[in-house]
């Protein structure tokens, strides 16, 4: 039996059994080695302020390839091993996960739920909003249900839509940066401004940041807010061929200097911005050693991310994101896009 056909094959069975993230792969752990595959790594880390901090975590999809589902689960462990509390929503209704973070996006306390049914809305979209399906937004409406019934803050727009990737806070500044691509215009504007200021108040500014081919996704070259107030940024983001990287520009004019730490090309290109930040630690799609020391030594923070010499299998040898990145290297997502954070309580 080829290693893909095993593989799928000890997938389904343990399907069938319904066997908990941590069984299923440790199954799946043992028959990947007999296929001859790469086990993701499961990295634990101890952090005395992590708190009360819980995720929404989803991609429970049947078309998650078997190397995906390691990933995920990999990544599901070294949350919970680590002491974050991970929520799987119940989406009973939906056959089909989507994106965690591209379903919500969460200001304050208030998760602020899309409309898929407008993705087709120049009026009401946001960039990139090609590639959903109809079975997409049963699994969005699940979603804004299921944060309801989880006691969360949530409001349903029923005339936006947007993808949470594209969307930064800056809670420190009142401000909520958002991804532009060549063709939107500078003073591009979307209910959910109005929308937001409605629940948030006249304060809250939206500045536009221009992305590009590399960083598809506003969350593939900044980070979130880290817990002192910094941001990871790539010096390219919003590079489509000229000199200038616009978007790293335009942080610059808004942004602090000291509020900004800049990642390398190849730690841009391992989505090294597709973090989460829970407590003091950052879980990150990836991380070199120059920038583990930088986060680590010079500003405090702990870093669960697989270390280099993790990555030692072909398929990974040049794709430092290979283990917490589900889909191909250029897309998919990694941590940031997996995850959505929960109100506490």
């Amino acid at each position: 039996m080829l290693n893909s056909e095993r593989l799928t094959h000890v997938a389904r069975e343990i399907r069938q059994d319904g066997l908990g993230s941590a069984e299923e792969l440790a199954v799946l752990s043992l028959a990947a080695v007999e296929a001859g595959c790469a086990r993701p790594p499961v990295v634990v880390t101890h952090d005395p302020d992590m708190g009360s901090q819980k995720i929404m975590m989803l991609w429970k999809s049947v078309e998650l390839e078997v190397t995906d589902r390691m990933k995920l689960l990999a990544l599901t462990e070294s949350l919970t091993r680590s002491g974050v509390q991970v929520v799987h929503a119940d989406l009973a209704d939906a056959p089909f996960s989507v994106w965690a973070r591209d379903a919500y996006f969460r200001y304050g306390t208030v998760a602020h739920v899309l409309n898929p049914a407008k993705r087709d809305q120049d009026d009401f979209a946001f960039p990139y909003q090609d590639g959903w399906r109809d079975r997409d937004a049963v699994g969005v409406y699940a979603i804004g249900y299921a944060l309801r019934g989880l006691g969360q803050d949530a409001i349903l727009f029923d005339d936006v839509f947007f993808r949470g990737g594209d969307l930064i806070a800056d809670p420190n500044a009142h401000t909520v940066y958002w991804s532009r691509r060549n063709n939107t215009s500078p003073d591009f504007s979307c209910s959910l401004f109005s929308r937001m200021r409605d629940a948030h108040g006249d304060r809250l500014s939206f500045v536009p940041v221009r992305t590009d081919r590399t960083h598809v996704r506003l969350s593939f070259g900044l980070s979130p807010m880290l817990p002192r107030g910094e941001f990871l940024v790539s010096t390219t983001l919003g590079n489509n061929g000229g000199d200038d990287a616009e978007g790293y520009q335009a942080l610059v004019r808004r942004v602090s200097s000291k509020r900004l730490i800049t990642v390398s090309r190849r730690d841009a290109e391992g989505m090294a911005t597709n973090l989460i930040a829970v407590g003091n630690t950052l879980f990150m799609t990836s991380c070199s050693p120059d920038l583990r020391r930088t986060l680590e030594q010079k500003h405090g923070y702990i870093v669960n991310a697989p270390q280099e010499k993790d990555i030692g299998a072909d398929w990974c040898a040049h794709d430092p994101a290979c283990y917490r990145r589900i889909g191909p290297k250029g897309a998919g997502g990694g941590v940031h896009c997996l995850t959505n954070e929960l109100s506490p309580g």
